[in-house]
């Protein structure tokens, strides 16, 4: 998670827009739920591991980490 979140720093400090460089890059792929709260974003880790957070004003809040289902089922 350690080197995710540093590739997201990095990405967001080096874009005009960072959150979008972040819904393009092919490994974080930063993307809104779908049918559920669309306000709020994910991304994928490894070993079935996700983290949910809120692209807000050019910032990254994050707000769960865990299991695939355990962040899915609380965005």
């Amino acid at each position: 998670m350690q080197n995710t979140l540093a590739r997201c720093a990095g990405l967001i400090l080096k874009n005009t827009d960072g959150i979008s460089a972040l819904r393009t890059d092919g490994i974080i792929r930063l993307r809104k739920y779908e049918g559920k709260n669309k306000t709020i974003d994910h991304f994928d880790l490894p070993k079935a591991r996700r983290v949910s957070c809120i692209a807000k004003n050019g910032n990254l809040y994050l707000r769960h980490y865990g299991e695939h289902d355990y962040v899915n089922n609380n965005p």
